[in-house]
């Protein structure tokens, strides 16, 4: 089969329904989730009362008596993680999305377990391609025929009955959609399914957070034949997908309680479209036939990506829309306009033309947590309060990113406005490596001392962001043993400390002669090793230097000056502990050369001794690397 199945999947009215599953509410109970003195999010039974998104509290208490109002969570100075406060406010409360963000996570986990091409949209929008699954099935049912097929044609006759609201078949949309089967035992008693909606609210939009789907305009009558069934392998793949998108939608309510809608067609635009034609608890299924008769009415900046600026450059160009008078704008006048590549796109996504695959999103590139701080903040020490709120938020969410992902940040930064300023400030250092973040004051502090002397009061924003995301084995060192190399000794192989010409720009290893000579010599000939002038010279903060307890010298705040010099006291104690007779040689890697054994009055018994003790040395301080000491 050629053609595509690809389903979209739009929870209702996200933020709303998280609570009321919190809450263990049924659907038909009105609730909305506010944000200070605003509403976010409204579920369906309180859309029923006249009440939007960015509705006040005042008013939905005054349009609907028994609304259940929840305001998001928030944070203060003195919580290590989000909470319902009781009343929150903005001057000492910072708004908190995490509840959300966790449980489109969940959700998001169990959509990805039904199609290896799964797509996550936003918080509460997903892609899956459904085309291997489909086409599996049709192989099946051509096999112990059970494809009923038109004597005329020899093509597949599909019944849309029970598949859901397909585009154009009116008998089909006038039935009433079919709820998920729960039984007793995987739905508490208190979730309910939603109640029927009045065909006023069928094509009302999703309001949420991530995205908006368009209030689509429902297709002219006289425009689309009406049937209930109808022939063809491109429509039986649909049929199968609709039979799987509704088995999906059943376990998302039976195991989580939560109700979605869906679109199901042959590309991502379409079924995007589809998902936000009958909400809530609803899939459509927008064929292939009937996609020029659907769209020509739609106003084109209804369609994903053809909104906002391009959309009005479009209107404002040629007066126009619809789909179906940008219809009549030649090819070469909208690459003109528009540019070669987006007028083909804009010619081709307006019929309903796009080729655009499922592919797994990428992560994020940055984490970050902001405050508006009203009224501007005008001492230090609110600076630092608000400084540990933000704090506590990113170190809870790095340590969930990390867990799922096994990534770490390698640039931590601050970013504030002040007062009356149009630009915003950044500062940036290297972020701490995990196993030294331990608590939230860590990253306060080294706020703080990015910031330094720099006025910043009165200040209108805060913001810590963390960026650089790498695999966390990236972001650390390499073992101490790249102190050591082999060399060949009398056809074997031994140890030796090694000068490398493969070390990080900026940074040496040790020389011969350092590595003989006394341990303050050694302290300093290294690079890691420099007086605190020295270091201060190269441009970094002196709050940011780290100082050895070993050899009290003052060491670059990066984890791997840290790690490196770790390793450089691990190795040169090794050295140290060799017995005479072990090869001290110093070369490149591309010169290594074999030299003779160097003689000894030392006996076989005592050899074996000091051999066993650097073994056991080498083991205790990095099991790695035992494997570079032969006996020589």
């Amino acid at each position: 089969m050629k053609k595509r199945v690809i389903m979209h999947i739009d929870l209702d009215s996200f933020y709303a329904q998280v609570e009321s599953v919190r809450l263990g509410l049924p659907n038909d109970v009105p609730l909305a989730v506010q944000q200070w003195q605003l509403l976010t999010a409204v579920n369906y039974a309180a859309r029923a009362f006249g009440l939007k998104k960015m509705s006040s509290v005042d008013e939905a208490r005054r349009l609907c008596p028994d609304i259940t109002l929840v305001h998001v969570a928030s944070m203060t100075a003195e919580d290590s993680a989000p909470q319902y406060h009781p009343n929150p406010h903005y001057s000492t409360h910072k708004i908190s999305l995490d509840v959300y963000r966790n449980a489109s996570k969940t959700i998001m986990t169990l959509l990805s377990r039904f199609s290896n091409s799964f797509q996550r949209a936003s918080i509460d929008e997903a892609y899956l391609d459904l085309t291997d699954e489909v086409n599996a099935r049709i192989e099946k049912m051509k096999a112990d025929g059970s494809i009923e097929t038109d004597p005329d044609s020899g093509l597949p006759i599909v019944d849309w009955t029970g598949a859901g609201i397909v585009v154009g078949l009116s008998d089909v949309e006038k039935k009433p959609p079919a709820a998920p089967t729960v039984s007793e035992a995987s739905t508490p008693s208190s979730i309910q399914s939603p109640p029927p909606m009045e065909e006023s609210d069928m094509f009302e939009e999703e309001q949420n957070q991530a995205a908006q789907s368009p209030k689509l305009l429902p297709v002219a009558p006289e425009a689309i034949k009406r049937k209930l069934t109808t022939l063809g392998w491109a429509d039986l793949q649909l049929r199968i997908g609709a039979d799987i998108c509704n088995d999906i939608r059943d376990t998302v309510f039976k195991e989580l309680h939560y109700t979605c809608s869906a679109g199901i067609s042959h590309n991502k635009t379409l079924a995007k479209i589809g998902s936000g034609l009958n909400k809530p608890f609803k899939q459509s299924i927008l064929l292939e036939d009937q996609v020029l008769p659907f769209l020509e009415p739609l106003p084109f900046s209804k369609i994903r990506n053809l909104g906002g600026k391009l959309g009005t450059e479009i209107e404002e160009a040629w007066n126009i829309k619809t789909c179906g008078e940008l219809w009549k704008i030649p090819l070469p006048a909208l690459q003109t306009t528009l540019g070669e590549a987006q007028g083909i796109w804009v010619h081709d996504i307006s019929r309903g033309i796009c080729s655009e695959s499922v592919t797994f999103a990428q992560l994020q590139k940055s984490l970050g947590a902001v405050k508006s701080l009203r009224p501007p903040v005008s001492k230090m020490a609110d600076i630092s309060k608000w400084l540990h709120v933000l704090a506590s938020e990113i170190f809870l969410r790095l340590k969930e990113d990390h867990e799922d992902h096994a990534r770490w940040p390698r640039t931590f930064s601050v970013i504030y406005r002040t007062n009356g300023s149009r630009q915003s400030t950044a500062r940036s250092g290297p972020m701490p490596s995990r196993v030294r973040l331990t608590t939230p004051d860590i990253l306060a502090k080294l706020a703080l001392s990015l910031i330094g002397s720099a006025s910043i009061v009165p200040c209108g924003m805060l913001s810590l962001n963390c960026t650089s995301f790498a695999p966390e084995e990236s972001t650390t060192t390499t073992s101490v043993t790249h102190f050591f190399k082999k060399v060949e000794q009398d056809g074997e192989k031994a140890v030796a400390p090694v000068q490398s010409d493969e070390h990080v720009s900026g940074r040496q290893a040790f020389s011969n002669e350092s590595l003989q000579s006394n341990n303050s010599e050694n302290q300093t000939q290294h690079p890691c090793l420099r007086p605190l002038d020295a270091v201060l010279n190269s441009g970094i903060d002196k709050d940011h230097c780290i100082r050895c307890d070993i050899c009290g010298q003052w060491i670059e705040p990066d984890d791997l000056s840290l790690a490196e010099h770790q390793d450089y006291h691990v190795a040169l104690t090794l050295h140290q502990t060799l017995p005479t007779g072990e090869p001290t040689i110093i070369t490149p890697r591309s010169q290594a050369t074999t030299s003779g054994r160097k003689g000894g009055s030392s006996s076989s018994a005592d050899k074996g001794k000091k051999r066993k003790k650097t073994e056991n040395a080498a083991e205790s301080s990095n099991p790695s690397i035992s494997r570079f000491f032969k006996p020589v």
